[in-house]
C-alpha cells in the first residue's frame, strides 16, 4: 500500500509541474483544479501500468547511467554534426544495428528511455535483458557502457553489419 501512494503521489507531482511548465502563472483557482486533475491523472498512469504487466523495478544503475547522460549527451551531438558532414561529403555512415545485453539490475524501460533520449542512439526493441539499437557509430557510448553486461564480460561477437547475434534468430 505504501509504494502505491509513493508512484501516484511522484505522478501527481510530476502532472502538475507538467501543467505549472505548460500553463504558465496560475491563480489560485486554476492552481487548484490542476491539483486535482494531476492526481486524477496519477491515479489513470498507475492503473494503465498496472494493467500494461509493467514492472517498476531494475533501477539499480539507474544514477550511474543519469550521471553519464550529460556527456553523452554532448559527444553524441559532436558526433552527429561530425556524421552530418561526412553525408554531406558522400562518405560513408559508420553506424549500425547491434545488441546490447543489460547488466543485472538494469530496466529495460527505462534504460531504453534513457539510451533512446540521446543523438546517439536509439531502441528498437528490448525485452528483459536485451536491447536492440540502431546506433550512429560502431563505439558504445558512456551510457551504453553503464548499462551493458558486455562491459565486464568482453565485447560480443559480431556479425557483417556490426551488430551482435541475436540469439533465437530475432528479425533485425
Amino acid at each position: 500500500m505504501r509504494s502505491v501512494g509513493r508512484e501516484v503521489l511522484l505522478w501527481a507531482v510530476l502532472l502538475l509541474a507538467l501543467y505549472l511548465i505548460l500553463v504558465g502563472p496560475l491563480s489560485l483557482l486554476e492552481l487548484v483544479v490542476g491539483a486535482g486533475l494531476a492526481v486524477l491523472g496519477a491515479l489513470a498512469a498507475r492503473s494503465v501500468r498496472r494493467v500494461s504487466g509493467v514492472r517498476v523495478d531494475g533501477l539499480g544503475r539507474c544514477l550511474a547511467a543519469l550521471r553519464v547522460w550529460p556527456v553523452t549527451c554532448v559527444a553524441e551531438l559532436v558526433g552527429l554534426g561530425a556524421a552530418v558532414v561526412r553525408a554531406l561529403r558522400g562518405r560513408p555512415e559508420r553506424g549500425g544495428f547491434r545488441t546490447v545485453r543489460l547488466r543485472p539490475g538494469v530496466g529495460p524501460a527505462w534504460a531504453a528511455t534513457l539510451l533512446s533520449s540521446t543523438p546517439g542512439a536509439y531502441v528498437l526493441d528490448a525485452d528483459d535483458r536485451e536491447m536492440r539499437v540502431r546506433a550512429l557509430d560502431g563505439k558504445p557510448s558512456r551510457i551504453e557502457q553503464v548499462l551493458s553486461a558486455g562491459a565486464d564480460e568482453g565485447s560480443p561477437s559480431r556479425t557483417p553489419d556490426g551488430s551482435a547475434p541475436r540469439p533465437g534468430g530475432g528479425a533485425s
